[in-house]
């Protein structure tokens, strides 16, 4: 009977040598299997990371490029807006210097007066300063400058103008449309 307890013990001690083998296999396996997760979920958060941080030096290159255009927009309107202040300011006194010039031309006769020297001078002035600040924009001259105009021409300039005083006042001093519309008038009056 010793020899049967003996082989039992023995059988026993045979089936928990197999077993723990099979325990240490399924061990090996799941160490295996985690470590190639830890390896996955290492790799899956450096290249979030990576990720994340192009998006996010993207996103500040993009602000950067957005400010400085902002930038260049405020300087390219604040040069705008000077040029058209001095445009509008030439022209104001333009208007005023030709209305007293032909006033004393109405006053005086068809003889030149030092007025028109003076207008003749300022346009040169003002061509000159518009070929410095505008280099970049071709300035075309008027091919009807050398064109001396008679009195009664002269009177209905001065009255198409002033008709129109309003309608240059809204849209602006420079607005093409309305001289277009005044040398059209001119020219159906036979005026040249």
């Amino acid at each position: 009977m010793m020899n049967r307890s003996t082989e039992k013990q023995k059988g026993v001690d045979e089936s928990h040598s197999l077993a723990g083998p099979k325990k240490s296999w399924k061990a090996k396996v799941e160490d295996v299997v985690e470590s190639q997760m830890r390896k996955l979920m290492e790799k899956q958060d450096a290249w979030m990371e990576k990720m994340l941080k192009t998006i996010e030096d993207r996103e500040y290159e993009r602000m950067c490029r957005e400010e400085e255009w902002t930038k260049q927009e405020l300087a390219r309107f604040d040069r705008e807006h000077e040029f058209w202040a001095k445009e509008r300011a030439w022209i104001e006194s333009r208007d005023t210097a030709l209305m007293a010039a032909l006033k004393k031309h109405a006053e005086k006769g068809p003889e030149l007066s030092s007025s028109d020297e003076q207008i003749a001078a300022a346009n040169q002035r003002h061509i000159n300063n518009q070929d410095s600040t505008m280099s970049a924009k071709k300035i075309q001259k008027d091919k009807f400058s050398n064109i001396i105009w008679t009195e009664p021409e002269i009177l209905s300039f001065i009255q198409l103008r002033t008709s129109m005083e309003s309608r240059f006042q809204e849209s602006g001093y420079l607005n093409e449309g309305l001289w277009e519309e005044i040398a059209e008038e001119m020219a159906s009056l036979g005026l040249r």
